[in-house]
């Protein structure tokens, strides 16, 4: 058969159909090209399941989950709270209201102790004795012993007398600066074995006024974990007014500290007062609470609420030959009682929760009668144990 050329509308045709099988920028499947779907990750992306690492700037989560309750984690322990570790008492660096206690480790406190060794006293009486192996004391010994607030107030404590009942007296003429009697309180207070519980001063009245303010400032400021563990005596009776008494009295009231005025209505100023019951009654009444020109216990009081202060008040009741100067001492004895809880303007003073009157002093020579401690003690109890306020023994005779 003889070749016969193609016509030309047929070349032409197939010129055009390879033109559109491969358009411009196109490859032709090859063993270079990627199978459908098969993309792979672009060159910086991450692996499946990789991040980035933490940033420095967050700190890691640091709870304390891990610790039990009452402790929180510092740095690798787990370290309890103040009172967790047993501490009653927390301060910041520096102070000294630990001295002398062990340090307990805390998160919450830069200073941890336990001071429940040295607890501060509240509410007391003192029951003064000058001679300590001298007993002419035993009924008054039996209320301190018994109940909780009475002290008996030496300077030596009695050799069979507990520690629990025993309050220290320093004069403050025995020091030649305030400085130096704080130096001695402090130094009483230090060993919970053989401390007293309360440290008394004798006495703040105007000759003393500067030393004891200088005490107290300095036991305020240097040795504050004292309170409620020191205090002093207020002078007593006649035209002595305890506004003349001040900064010191002031001061003490800053510092917590007991503040025990001294109750001594001579027997015979009680008589020559008037010639009834009602008019002696009258001037012990203003003896004891004091008038508008006598600053007495209604100004002591008056001026513990303005210093917003914690100090308890109580009083001594004079006992020596010195001021039961009559036939019948007993009889004025519980006149003083029975006045003080039915007609003062403060009965709860010597009230049984504030430990009732104490008293000056019990021992001889001070005392001709050596009952009258028995007397006393027959007068508290129907007055402040048993809360009476009828009068148990009548008038005071005062012929």
């Amino acid at each position: 058969m003889t070749d016969r050329p193609w016509p030309l509308f047929l070349v032409l045709a197939l010129a055009s159909a390879c033109s559109l099988l491969n358009e411009p920028g196109e490859e032709p499947p090859g063993e270079d090209t990627e199978a459908p779907g098969d993309s792979g990750p672009p060159e910086d992306s991450e692996a499946p399941g990789e991040s980035d690492p933490p940033d420095d700037s967050d700190p890691p989560d640091t709870t304390d989950t891990d610790c039990p309750d009452g402790y929180q984690r510092v740095g690798d322990e787990c370290v309890p709270s103040c009172g967790v570790a047993g501490g009653d008492t927390c301060e910041a660096a520096g102070s000294n209201m630990c001295d002398g206690l062990t340090a307990l480790a805390s998160y919450d406190c830069e200073l941890c102790c336990d001071r429940s060794v040295y607890p501060a006293v509240a509410a007391h009486s003192f029951h003064i004795i000058d001679r300590d192996d001298v007993y002419s004391w035993d009924a008054i010994r039996s209320i301190a012993e018994r109940d909780t607030p009475p002290l008996i107030c030496s300077q030596n404590k009695p050799k069979d007398l507990d520690h629990a009942h025993w309050a220290s007296k320093i004069n403050a003429t025995w020091y030649s600066s305030g400085q130096a009697m704080a130096e001695a309180i402090h130094a009483q207070l230090q060993d919970p074995a053989t401390t007293p519980q309360v440290v008394m001063i004798d006495e703040l009245r105007t000759d003393t006024h500067d030393l004891v303010y200088e005490a107290s400032e300095y036991m305020r400021t240097v040795y504050p974990q004292w309170n409620g563990r020191w205090g002093a005596y207020l002078v007593h009776g006649g035209s002595v007014s305890y506004a003349n008494l001040n900064p010191a009295i002031d001061s003490l009231f800053d510092a917590q500290a007991h503040v025990v005025p001294e109750i001594y209505p001579s027997q015979s100023s009680y008589c020559a007062a008037g010639s009834s019951d009602s008019a002696r009654d009258a001037w012990l009444v203003d003896f004891i609470d004091g008038t508008s020109s006598l600053a007495r216990m209604n100004w002591l009081l008056a001026r513990r609420s303005y210093k917003g202060s914690s100090s308890n008040i109580s009083v001594l009741f004079g006992v020596i030959d010195a001021y039961m100067d009559g036939t019948y001492a007993a009889w004025f004895l519980d006149r003083m009682f029975y006045v003080f809880v039915s007609q003062t303007d403060n009965p709860w003073i010597i009230g049984a929760a504030n430990g009732g009157p104490g008293a000056y002093k019990w021992d001889d020579p001070s005392m001709s009668n050596t009952s009258r401690d028995l007397a006393f003690y027959e007068s508290y109890e129907h007055y402040v144990t048993g809360g009476s306020t009828s009068s148990r023994q009548g008038s005071v005779s005062c012929n």
